[in-house]
């Protein structure tokens, strides 16, 4: 079989995830990279030996190119999957599909009228360790969930003029630590749980003024930097989520799963613990079985091996025309409940979904 050619418009993650995914993945080749910066992408072309352009047309009028993979900033994200689904191209997005819910809503609508497979990047959920903290939950490993708690801290933007002002620093171009790692989270939590009855939650802003490095100047932004949401699953299960891009020393991710049989818990250094409380005094650290284990890549960015992955989903999508999970139907149900968040936090009460 014939490798299914890609254009990846984006140069930022496009360049560092999406290209080394692609062309470490034996079904697929990356064969044009689409940027904004002509200088800028001549030079990131250049080092990754693939043609490129400035001119989306050069993907969309190439009949050999089959997908597109979208690694923009969000508020592009409509326009390039309808031009793309239109010049009959498959396509793989970074969340969300739309900065707008009703946007994505309409989209999914187009999508599925062509036919075309559409999947969106939650390579979180293969990440090794939550993939087999998943596969565990899902499984009844700990008995019935009754609570749970879900802490992300990095200081990743904690420097307002180095982590300047740009689409990220803007909540309705869908920036902020909600829409981009509490995503995430938010995915593998409707992974274990199915569905999310109702949420709380407090964004902050705490850096109010980041850097405009084009001006020399600090601009006001109002994306968040932090957040902390109740989630309530069911009458009696019930959990938080926190994230933080501007914790000093932040270490991390940590995931903690109780239920009425024992404990799961993944913590900030990647371990997996587990704990019966028929068989165990303390939790234990368990081994992630081969059938989910990422390939490793020296000198690769470590999210490459999680989206192989996804891309393994990717082609048999578009061998049986169909769109596996992590799909658009995905993204529109993590995009609802961020919504919900929101909208907690502006009427000061919980938002059933």
């Amino acid at each position: 079989m014939s490798k299914i050619k890609v254009g990846i418009v984006g140069t930022g993650f496009g360049s560092i995830v999406h290209y080394p995914g692609f062309l470490h993945h034996p079904d697929f080749e990356p064969v044009i990279m689409i940027g904004r910066n002509e200088a800028k992408t001549k030079a990131i072309a250049k080092r990754l030996n693939i043609a490129w352009s400035t001119n989306m047309k050069d993907v969309l009028e190439n009949e050999e190119i089959k997908a597109v993979s979208i690694v923009t900033p969000p508020k592009t994200h409509k326009m390039l999957i309808l031009d793309s689904i239109r010049s009959e191209k498959h396509v793989m997005i970074e969340k969300p599909i739309s900065v707008s819910l009703k946007e994505s809503q309409e989209v999914l609508e187009q999508v599925e009228e062509s036919g075309l497979t559409a999947m969106v990047n939650f390579e979180f959920r293969f990440i090794e360790n939550r993939a087999y903290l998943i596969e565990l939950l899902k499984s009844g490993y700990i008995g019935k969930i009754h609570d749970f708690s879900i802490a992300v801290r990095t200081a990743s933007r904690l420097n307002p003029r180095k982590k300047g002002y740009n689409w990220w620093s803007e909540r309705a171009e869908g920036g902020g630590v909600l829409n981009s790692i509490g995503a995430h989270y938010l995915d593998i939590i409707l992974q274990i749980f199915g569905e999310i009855d109702s949420v709380y939650g407090v964004p902050l802003t705490i850096f109010e003024k980041r850097l405009n490095k084009s001006t020399g100047k600090m601009r006001k932004v109002s994306a968040d930097d932090a957040v902390s949401a109740m989630i309530h699953i069911s009458e009696n299960v019930s959990g938080t989520l926190q994230a933080s891009s501007v914790s000093p020393f932040g270490r991390g991710t940590k995931m903690e799963f109780y239920g009425e049989e024992g404990a799961l818990v993944l913590k900030a250094d990647g371990r997996l613990m587990a704990g019966k409380t028929q068989r165990d005094s303390d939790l234990q650290e368990i081994t992630i079985p081969d059938h989910l284990k990422v390939q490793k890549f020296k000198n690769e960015h470590n999210l490459v091996g999680p989206f192989l992955k996804v891309l393994d989903l990717f082609s048999k999508g578009i061998n049986t025309g169909s769109s596996p999970s992590p799909n658009l139907e995905d993204a529109i149900r993590v995009q609802r409940t961020i919504q919900s968040i929101y909208t907690s936090n502006s009427n000061l009460k919980r938002v059933k979904i």
